[in-house]
């Protein structure tokens, strides 16, 4: 920094290190390794959220599958349901349809068991 022309950087010893201090504000510059250390710690936190968010994706994507997984099933109970519908009603029809037709078949029985009868 430059206060009318002058650098205003001095030097400080501190912890067996020379470093920069700014001579108007008292902030020391921060050593390379420092700095280093500093990137190392914010590389490490956000690889850090990075797992916990790829993490959180897998468990998210589990659980949508397995919901899937579950709505499939109650999908084809449901259309097996309707097709055990289905088929009762069928086999209700044709029940209906045979006992008429037995219906019918006594009626033509005692018709002619009348006749017979009557001769």
């Amino acid at each position: 920094m430059l206060a009318g022309g002058v650098l205003t950087y001095g030097l400080v010893v501190r912890d067996a290190w020379v470093r920069w201090v700014d001579a108007l504000t008292g902030e020391e510059l921060p050593l390379l390794r420092e700095e280093l250390a500093q990137g190392r710690r914010e590389a490490d936190l956000r690889r850090t959220a990075q797992e916990e968010a790829r993490i959180e994706l897998e468990r998210r994507l589990a659980a949508e599958a397995t919901a899937r997984e579950e709505l499939q099933r109650r999908l084809a109970a449901e259309a097996g349901q309707r097709a055990a519908e289905g088929r009762a009603a069928a086999e209700a029809a044709a029940r209906l349809v045979a006992e008429e037709e037995i219906t019918r078949l006594r009626r033509a029985l005692e018709r002619r068991s009348e006749f017979d009868d009557a001769r």
